[in-house]
């Protein structure tokens, strides 16, 4: 067990450190990655990728006091999603603006995965519009 608890240790040690120049890479290209030619699919999954690679770099800040109010944190949690499906619903094509709009006015905003859903049934629908 003692010899497991080490090798972790030096795999966190080696593999968790913050790298700024990469954190900084990465924030450029979610700010700058859109749909383009691709389907929504592949969209979202490089997205969803880019984030995670981020949340090693720099995860979700916490207390680690203990005594805090968990409900700050949930509201920071909240805020972060939100940006998430804004970021998600930005990089989206112009054809879908009204969707874009729709689910800007919901309230609560959806998370992420309920958007990407919404926006496959809005892509599916055009589609059987389209057929004759």
């Amino acid at each position: 067990m003692d010899s497991a608890y080490k090798m972790w240790n030096t795999l966190k040690q080696n593999f968790a450190q913050p790298d700024d120049t990469r954190v900084c890479n990465l924030q450029y290209i979610l700010g700058n990655i859109t749909e383009g030619t691709r389907s929504v699919d592949a969209y979202f999954i490089e997205l969803k990728g880019f984030w995670e690679e981020m949340r090693n770099y720099s995860p979700l800040l916490h207390c680690e006091c203990g005594s805090c109010n968990p409900v700050c944190f949930k509201k920071y949690s909240n805020q972060y999603h939100k940006d998430m499906v804004f970021r998600f619903l930005n990089g989206l094509n112009e054809s879908l603006v009204a969707i874009r709009s729709q689910i800007i006015l919901m309230d609560p905003i959806p998370a992420l995965d309920k958007v990407y859903s919404l926006k496959l049934r809005e892509k599916s629908q055009r589609n059987v519009m389209i057929q004759p």
